[in-house]
């Protein structure tokens, strides 16, 4: 599933449901703002293979942030709000290799830490996939 880019956005990501591995994959391109956020989000619990509480990597390699403080906040209680949908208890690996990006990873996964959702950051890919494959 692919957001097409506009002319302001200039962005688009896409979702793959790896059923065999058991987790979403959401690689996001170009500016990352928070209406690009939060259709990401509701595409996956509406992705017909989605199940509640099923792991995910998010990877920003390939995007730039255009979010604000406020924003981030604004997206943790927009995921808390669905979180019947969403479940819950699923690993969440945030990937971005960028100093800007994962400093506004680590305070998403700082507003989020009082919740059951296990969040790490990482600058590599390969490391995300190989702790959501773990039993940690």
């Amino acid at each position: 599933m692919t957001l097409r880019p506009t002319a302001k956005t200039k962005s688009h990501f896409e979702i793959t449901i790896h059923r065999e591995a058991q987790f979403a994959e959401l690689v996001f391109n170009g500016a990352v703002d928070s209406a690009v956020l939060n259709n990401a989000f509701v595409r996956l619990v509406e992705h017909p293979q989605f199940r509640q509480n099923l792991n995910a990597l998010y990877d920003y390699s390939d995007a730039h942030p255009d979010v604000e403080m406020q924003e981030i906040e604004e997206y943790a209680q927009f995921v808390a709000s669905l979180s019947q949908r969403r479940g819950a208890n699923y690993k969440l690996a945030l990937v971005a290799d960028d100093t800007l990006n994962t400093a506004l990873l680590n305070v998403y996964k700082l507003l989020i830490a009082k919740t059951t959702v296990d969040a790490e950051v990482f600058s590599q890919r390969s490391r995300a996939m190989g702790w959501l494959s773990s039993d940690e």
